[in-house]
């Protein structure tokens, strides 16, 4: 699984795990991948604590803490209620009292198993409340306050850190993020829940590969205008923060999640300069390999030069706006053309569905057409 990637050209992965366990599992592959170059890191958590004796989900370990901070460690509302954990489970852990929990259990994770990158979910959600706790109470800012301590712990461990979604106020803290480009937005329609539905998004099973993950779904068009269509996406993050976080697509919503959109969204992550995001095992890279290492060829150059560099601007070419360039610096422009036509300008003919990647420095231009 990790020495095919390798031999097919793609020297430069970030492969993220489902939990520390998987790690201690597995340990040759963690060491065989970094010895390639490539990031592993494990799924880590601290929003949520379970009760350790009778936890509502035995599977959910990142909530799973002592009995003390399951008794007197969640958030408390002004009317004396604890704040619900994740999905109801549990309750919301308190931020500013998390520090000793997460030098446990990073130095407990690393006696076994040496990652090299940390992703931390939730704390870049941005979701903070004010808590009346008697023993330890906070304002949203003190808990803000103590998410970004909480991200630059691992920051200085010499860790290349991730989190989810990326909120502003993380960017100084972590290096990617995870759903600021496409959000996980399966929750938010009883149809793609729904079994029987050709909207259903998944479920986590089997184990070997999940659904939810892998199995490619159609959209519906309200979903698509708002997380797909090009004529109503806007990189304001990618305007902002591009040369200081690397932004991706939400873990639920991988590259090739939604059916018959690999193409527009392929124009996309070069558009904006996203890294693409893949669930893989043996057989889904079997399948996919030629289409994910073809695009790899184009998308790598693209990332290794614009990374560091600010988007300087973005712009509309057409009037019906399926025709979008981006500037990095002055090195790097790249024009999308997400129309049925060939857009002509510049000297350069794109075809429909095609990207034109111009090197500005050096004269050098590509032409890059996905296929699904």
């Amino acid at each position: 699984m990790v020495n095919d990637p390798h031999a097919a050209g793609l020297n430069h992965l970030w492969l993220g795990l489902s939990d520390w366990e998987m790690g201690y599992r597995h340990p040759q592959f963690v060491k065989q991948a970094e010895s390639l170059g490539y990031l592993v890191a494990t799924y880590d958590s601290y929003t949520t604590v379970q009760d350790p004796q009778n936890p509502a989900n035995s599977s959910f370990d990142t909530a799973l803490f002592n009995e003390s901070l399951y008794k007197n460690g969640a958030i408390v509302n002004a009317n004396g209620t604890k704040v619900s954990g994740f999905q109801g489970q549990g309750y919301a852990t308190e931020p500013t009292i998390m520090m000793p929990y997460v030098k446990q259990r990073f130095a407990s994770i690393m006696n076994n198993i040496k990652f090299n990158s940390w992703f931390v979910d939730s704390d870049g959600d941005a979701t903070f409340y004010e808590d009346y706790s008697k023993t330890h109470p906070a304002t949203e800012q003190q808990q803000m306050n103590a998410i970004i301590q909480r991200l630059q712990f691992f920051d200085n461990q010499n860790m290349v850190v991730g989190t989810e979604e990326g909120n502003w106020f993380s960017a100084s803290s972590v290096d990617f993020t995870q759903g600021m480009v496409t959000p996980a937005f399966n929750w938010m329609d009883p149809d793609m829940k729904d079994k029987s539905s050709p909207y259903d998004w998944g479920s986590y099973w089997p184990p070997e590969a999940p659904t939810i993950f892998m199995k490619p779904v159609p959209i519906k068009q309200l979903y698509y205008d708002v997380f797909v269509n090009p004529e109503y996406n806007l990189p304001l993050y990618e305007l902002v923060f591009h040369d200081s976080v690397i932004a991706s697509d939400h873990w639920l919503s991988g590259s090739l999640k939604i059916q018959g959109e690999d193409n527009t969204r392929s124009l996309t992550e070069l558009l904006y300069d996203v890294p693409p995001l893949y669930h893989l095992n043996l057989d889904t890279w079997n399948q996919e390999k030629d289409q994910i290492s073809s695009y790899y060829k184009v998308w790598s150059p693209v990332e290794q030069k614009a990374a560091e560099l600010p988007m300087t601007n973005f712009s509309w070419l057409t009037s019906d706006l399926l025709v979008q360039k981006s500037i990095y610096g002055d090195q790097l422009e790249v024009i999308a053309n997400y129309s049925d036509k060939t857009y002509s300008a510049e000297n350069h003919h794109i075809p429909p569905q095609s990207v034109l990647i111009d090197w500005l420095n050096s004269g050098k231009t590509e032409i890059y057409t996905p296929h699904n």
